[in-house]
């Protein structure tokens, strides 16, 4: 009998000390909060002026994003010369199909001179 009770308290240790040792991939996602902020902020500032006029500012902001996400500059080559609706949105779902994909690689903010 007390060889059964021994083989089960160590069976009941084994196993809590298992389920300790599994680890969730999400407590080893290292995030960049400030990068998160500076690239949602920019999805966001060009969102709110995709209809309005498309200044410095929101040109920078596509070039910001650039530096880590692909941009379709090629199709502002039209008459107005501005970003369409339509290319932001396919753009954007790329957009945030890269961040989900890279947000746990602590992404660093590019430094331009």
């Amino acid at each position: 009998m007390e060889k059964k009770i021994f083989i089960l308290l160590i069976s009941l240790i084994f196993l809590s000390c298992k389920s300790t040792i599994t680890t969730n991939n999400n407590d080893n996602c290292i995030e960049n909060i400030q990068f998160k902020k500076m690239f949602f902020s920019n999805i966001n500032y060009i969102e709110k002026n995709i209809t309005e006029v498309q200044d410095a500012k929101f040109k920078n902001s596509l070039n910001i994003l650039s530096k880590y996400v692909p941009v379709s500059f090629e199709r502002m080559a039209n008459y107005a010369n501005s970003y369409p609706i339509g290319v932001f949105e396919d753009d954007k779902k790329g957009w945030l199909e890269w961040y989900e994909k890279n947000k746990c690689n602590n992404l660093k903010l590019k430094v331009t001179n």
